[in-house]
Parts: structure tokens; C-alpha cells; sequence
């Protein structure tokens, strides 16, 4: 008998992802509604978070805050297809 895989379905659900940007690396933590799932590095691009909420929630709605410091802050908006958009 084969095994049965099915494909987590997070739809309605929400995450959030809060960053502290640095220049080399971001540190990430991370919260499924209200519940802290885990704390993750990655290097310092949109598209790498991005890619990691799609594949671990898919169907979810993200949400995401950083920090304002040094870099300043802007906002963006990511699309169905995984690309990120500058506002």
C-alpha cells in the first residue's frame, strides 16, 4: 500500500511575521494566530520569507512588521504568485 500524503490547508488562517533587519541576515519570529510557532534567520530578502510562509502555510494570510530603525521602513504586498511589490 502506498502512503498517503495530504498538503496542510491553512486558508482563513492568519500569520505574522515580525523582523529584525540587519545587513547580513534577518531573525524572524514567527506566530500562527496566537500561537508562537518558531524563530528562524535567513538572509535579508523578501523574496526568501516569502517563499518559507508559502511553503510551511499555505493558503494562510500573511502579515508582517519590522523594524523601523536604521533602514527606515517600507511597505510592501505580496501576491498570489510568491512576488513581492514595493508601495
Amino acid at each position: 500500500m502506498q502512503p498517503q500524503y495530504t498538503q496542510a490547508d491553512f486558508t482563513g488562517q492568519h500569520v505574522y511575521a515580525g523582523i529584525d533587519v540587519a545587513l547580513k541576515s534577518w531573525k524572524v519570529a514567527i506566530f500562527l494566530d496566537k500561537s508562537f510557532h518558531k524563530r528562524l534567520s535567513i538572509p535579508p530578502d523578501p523574496a526568501t520569507l516569502a517563499q518559507y510562509l508559502k511553503r510551511t502555510f499555505p493558503g494562510a494570510q500573511y502579515h508582517s512588521v519590522y523594524e523601523a530603525g536604521y533602514f527606515g521602513f517600507r511597505a510592501s504586498v505580496v501576491d498570489d504568485s510568491g512576488k513581492f511589490y514595493m508601495l
